[in-house]
């Protein structure tokens, strides 16, 4: 539905959005280093709030825990420009954070994560990891900005991201890799 007119609060939201844009960027960089010393990193891609998504991906072994086979399956987080468009379930459009699993299209996760469902009932409830089937198979927490970017500078703030994604990842991690999928090796 669209607006009945650009309101102040509109006019505002645009005049600080460079801003706005620079600080979660930097929230998000602060969120990575605290991370990267207990999860090993596969890599990044996209600008916050400037791509549709940045995402960040991770192996699912924390540093000095036992390797665990978690194939095709790995540990991601990523700030979603408007969640409500990947996710029509979450409850709201605007930048949302998500962190849990996922797999880069393998054909047979999407329905084991489906049929996984004592695993999933495994999981803590609080917050919930919710299971978004889209062409990638996503089990994931999401949170709004305003949720978890909590503290009095950037430094905290961005320490805050990276706690709530450690604990999503750490709550996976000690559940288990989901059963059930069959890997092609043939390729």
């Amino acid at each position: 539905m669209d607006p009945e007119r650009v309101s102040p609060a509109h006019l505002i939201a645009l005049a600080e959005w460079s801003d706005a844009q620079l600080a979660v960027t930097a929230a998000c960089d602060i969120a990575a280093d605290y991370v990267a010393p207990r999860w090993t990193a596969l890599g990044h891609h996209g600008a916050p709030l400037s791509s549709p998504e940045a995402s960040w991906a991770y192996k699912p072994e924390p540093g000095g825990g036992v390797a665990k086979d978690w194939s095709p399956w790995h540990l991601g987080w990523s700030l979603l420009k408007n969640g409500h468009f990947y996710f029509p379930a979450l409850k709201r459009a605007g930048p949302c954070f998500i962190a849990g699993i996922n797999t880069m299209g393998n054909p047979g996760s999407l329905q084991a994560l489906r049929d996984a469902v004592e695993w999933r009932a495994r999981l803590p409830l609080d917050p919930a990891f919710e299971f978004f089937g889209d062409k990638n198979a996503n089990l994931r927490r999401y949170a709004y900005p305003e949720e978890i970017l909590s503290g009095r500078s950037l430094q905290q703030q961005g320490r805050a991201l990276g706690a709530w994604i450690d604990e999503a990842f750490c709550a996976l991690y000690d559940v288990g890799p989901p059963p059930g999928v069959e890997l092609d090796t043939s390729g």
